[in-house]
């Protein structure tokens, strides 16, 4: 028999793995709960001090647990299925497009389906943006399209949209090697 968690149980273990994470990539971390579910209930932790919320600026805030404040993301998976694939650590360097500005960054992390970056150029959650992504003893892969999932200060989570063939079973090898 399956043990129901509580919405509250749910949002911390979801903070405990990703401290200082923004509301809006809470709840799409959370996809069976809607925002509104999300907002009240980080709302009452706050006012109960089991979450601390730390004003960002124009109506931003990021959240934590006590004592958390200065800790690294969760390295455990969660109890819920967020990403269906493991991701391959990597440091490549990549240049990425939304309209017409560019960005550079470093890719540290890939899979089939996203990508960990960081980059000089700011994305928001919902973006989306091309990829140029010069891989480790590879020439450079063309991703069309991808959406950012999750963004914490310059650091993005982005999930492949668009992708030709070619590319992703060049990428299939390239993750072979690494695991």
């Amino acid at each position: 028999m399956s043990q129901l968690r509580t919405v509250a149980d749910r949002i911390i273990d979801a903070v405990h793995c990703t401290p200082g994470c923004q509301l809006d990539d809470l709840s799409l971390s959370l996809p069976e709960l809607s925002w509104n579910q999300v907002f009240l209930e980080v709302d009452r932790l706050s006012r109960t001090g089991q979450v601390r919320m730390t004003a960002m600026g124009e109506g931003t805030y990021t959240i934590w647990l006590p004592n958390e404040e200065k800790s690294t993301p969760c390295e455990a998976p969660m109890p819920y299925s967020i990403r269906p694939v493991r991701r391959s650590p990597v440091q490549c360097s990549v240049t990425y497009h939304v309209g017409l500005f560019q960005g550079q960054g470093t890719v540290w992390n890939l899979s089939l389906n996203g990508w960990k970056l960081s980059g000089d150029l700011p994305l928001r959650v919902g973006e989306t943006c091309s990829l140029t992504v010069n891989l480790p003893n590879e020439e450079s892969i063309c991703v069309a399209a991808a959406i950012v999932r999750w963004a914490q200060g310059q650091e993005y989570g982005l999930e492949t949209l668009v992708v030709e063939k070619q590319t992703n079973s060049r990428l299939e090898h390239l993750i072979t090697r690494l695991e």
